[in-house]
């Protein structure tokens, strides 16, 4: 079945999945959107699937779509010996992490004097395993987070380490200058659904910020962090975050970052992940330098 859809099919389904829009598909495969629509339709009549599903965000692929774009990447790469990595700059360039950095880059990149591709920014899942593999199968061109398990596919850069600070609105009602384990305590704070990584080498302040960390007063969760900071901003509660990109942050939006007590004195440390294929690539390798000097690195 999968060996009658010929290439251009199969390409129409991938960047379907890349874009999520078929006027978007269109317009890089230099196709009416009508003429998507029939590659798409005589697709479906193969497979006997729906392929996608029309969503309030645009054309959602299922489980048979992603294998079909993960096969025109593998027979791409296999036709052309890797010169997918050579003309980076003339397709999409998608990068996989969290709210708050996709803004972080965004605007690092529209503050650059250089020429950057399109970039597709993707919702980063929880699943580790799965990222792995939307980085293996060159779904993803790069992916900014926590660490992932090591793959001889997929080359690893630290990204930042960075100390922990907390955020506050500039015109907060008691915290002016210093935070106190009191206003820590007797102040709501604002959560990260999946959970900011911070980490200790010493045993006793690993405990003891684990111990201080569940007392505190949730008041608010969200699985996305710029909702997080936007909340921060407008009210009167607490963020813990990274100090490289709390200062970024604040340079940006009526935030302030302040020294956590010492009970809270945590790291957390960032990865930026690509295919190894990618290595040599110059559009790669001026946004991963880029990224570093937009946080300081």
């Amino acid at each position: 079945m999968l060996e009658t859809l010929d290439i251009k099919t199969l390409k129409t389904v991938h960047i379907l999945c890349m874009t999520g829009s078929v006027t978007k598909t269109a317009d890089l495969l230099n196709l009416s959107p009508g003429a998507v629509s029939y590659v798409l339709n005589k697709a479906r009549k193969i497979t006997g699937t729906a392929l996608f599903v029309r969503t309030k965000n645009g054309m959602e692929p299922d489980t048979f779509a992603r294998e079909l774009s993960s096969r025109y990447q593998a027979l791409k790469m296999d036709l052309s010996a890797g010169s997918e990595a050579a003309t980076l700059s003339n397709r999409p360039f998608v990068i996989s992490s969290y709210s708050l950095a996709e803004l972080l880059i965004s605007l690092s990149v529209i503050d650059s004097k250089k020429n950057y591709p399109e970039i597709i920014f993707h919702r980063q899942g929880h699943n580790e395993a799965k990222r792995v593999i939307k980085l293996r199968n060159r779904e993803v061109d790069l992916d900014v987070g926590s660490r992932l398990p090591a793959d001889k596919s997929i080359t690893q850069l630290n990204f930042f380490i960075g100390n922990s600070v907390i955020l506050v609105s500039q015109n907060h009602p008691t915290i002016k200058d210093t935070v106190t384990m009191d206003d820590w305590q007797s102040n709501r704070h604002a959560v990260w659904l999946r959970g900011m990584h911070f980490a200790n080498s010493d045993f006793d302040g690993t405990n003891q910020f684990n111990e201080v960390n569940s007392q505190r007063k949730v008041a608010f969760t969200s699985s996305s962090t710029l909702n997080l900071i936007n909340l921060c901003a407008f009210s009167d509660t607490l963020i813990l975050i990274p100090e490289r990109v709390g200062k970024k942050v604040a340079s940006v939006m009526p935030v302030k970052i302040l020294p956590p007590p010492v009970e809270l004195d945590m790291r957390f440390d960032c990865y930026i992940h690509f295919h190894h294929s990618m290595s040599g690539n110059e559009t790669m390798k001026s946004l991963v330098e880029l990224f570093h000097t937009s946080l300081g690195c």
